[in-house]
């Protein structure tokens, strides 16, 4: 959905599979902004961390809807690590796409 959402917005994007895959294709490729889930298969939150060590200037918008952490812990830990932007799953299509302006600056 995310991807759709974007796309239509204008914008090119590539998905990774989980924070490993993330990584490694941010590592490889350039990108303007990363747009992660803090709750998936090889943590957010670790994938922010390194991206953040390798570029602290690096823009990103962490989302989540909760898991074993809960809500608010995850996405407060996200905006201390970096994430210019934090979004509470779930959110409309309008939300995302604003933050993504904001964040990129256009």
């Amino acid at each position: 959905m995310l991807r759709h959402v974007l796309a239509r917005g204008g914008y090119e994007v590539d998905t990774a599979i989980d924070g490993v895959d993330g990584l490694n294709r941010w590592r490889d490729d350039s990108f303007d902004l990363v747009v992660t889930d803090l709750f998936m298969p090889e943590d957010g939150l670790h994938m922010m961390r390194q991206m953040l060590q390798d570029d602290p200037d690096v823009r990103i918008i962490a989302m989540s809807g909760g898991g074993q952490l809960g809500l608010t812990q995850l996405l407060v830990a996200a905006g201390h690590l970096g994430a210019r932007r934090t979004l509470k799953k779930p959110f409309p299509p309008n939300e995302l796409l604003d933050a993504v302006a904001e964040v990129l600056g256009s």
